[in-house]
């Protein structure tokens, strides 16, 4: 049997991440320094051979996606359940602009079980949780493909659904977690 690898990278910078900004659905622009991390990145991945990439839809996340499917001469396939999850009203705003040391507190108590509050474009704020089911059959699927070497981009919080699903992670552990741009969690299939 062979043994298969899932990695899942999260997005470079953006002007949004660089300018301390929400940006679940809403859309920034890979900053220089993006896209310096996404030329590190690639120098981690140059002995691997990816058989299939799963991509965002969201162009922060298909900027690297096509980097990689270029390089890897594999195509992408965008699901939108790897978005990140919505903000609601928050989406496009700063942490000044929505007061959010005060917010902090009480979302942190129970940060992966927070719903964030309004809505952006019409699509209600999410939790973490509602994004970890949203994924949790995703990542039961890409468990069953026959591709050795899958490469999964996305969002902080595909980082931690992907996090919770595979190191079976408790609320309060994965709500501890807050990875960084360029991330990779690496994950072994038998």
């Amino acid at each position: 049997m062979k043994i298969k690898h899932i990695y899942i990278i999260r997005h470079p910078q953006t002007e949004y991440n660089l300018k301390g900004v929400f940006q679940g659905l809403s859309d920034s622009a890979i900053t220089e320094e993006g896209f310096s991390q996404l030329r590190k990145l690639h120098k981690k991945f140059e002995s691997v051979k990816i058989d299939a990439i799963y991509s965002s839809p969201l162009k922060r996340c298909v900027t690297v996606a096509e980097n990689f499917a270029q390089s890897h001469k594999v195509d992408v396939m965008y699901d939108v359940r790897l978005k990140e999850i919505c903000y609601g009203s928050w989406d496009e705003k700063s942490k000044q602009d929505i007061g959010f040391a005060q917010i902090k507190r009480e979302k942190d108590k129970n940060r992966f079980n927070y719903r964030h509050p309004g809505q952006y474009e019409g699509i209600n704020g999410e939790s973490y949780k509602d994004l970890y089911d949203r994924l949790s059959p995703f990542w039961q699927e890409i468990r069953e493909r026959n591709d050795v070497e899958i490469l999964v981009v996305g969002h902080t919080g595909v980082m931690m659904a992907a996090k919770k699903y595979f190191e079976k992670l408790s609320d309060a552990e994965i709500s501890e977690y807050r990875p960084s741009n360029i991330e990779v969690l690496k994950y072994e299939i038998v």
